[in-house]
């Protein structure tokens, strides 16, 4: 996906304001995207776009009862993966 980014897997540090996955959300949209912003997500609903399956520690945010504003902790793994492709 080298319109994001040029790295299949990234690991980043985020400020101590990212704390939740709406945070992060931002965080990636405004820091760390390289090109295609609008694909990722729309600012204006402070989620990621329709396609895109957000997992933390391999389980889809949408499991959570908190969803997007689940808190992240120390150690946490976020994959974000498209569910969209062509014919």
């Amino acid at each position: 996906m080298d319109i994001l980014t040029t790295a299949a897997q990234l690991t980043i540090t985020t400020p101590i304001s990212v704390r939740t996955l709406t945070d992060l959300y931002k965080y990636i949209h405004s820091t760390v995207l390289t090109s295609r912003h609008d694909f990722f997500m729309d600012p204006e609903e402070e989620e990621v776009r329709p396609g895109i399956l957000v997992l933390v520690n391999d389980t889809d945010v949408e499991v959570y009862p908190e969803g997007n504003e689940y808190v992240l902790k120390e150690g946490d793994t976020v994959a974000f993966i498209s569910t969209l492709h062509g014919g």
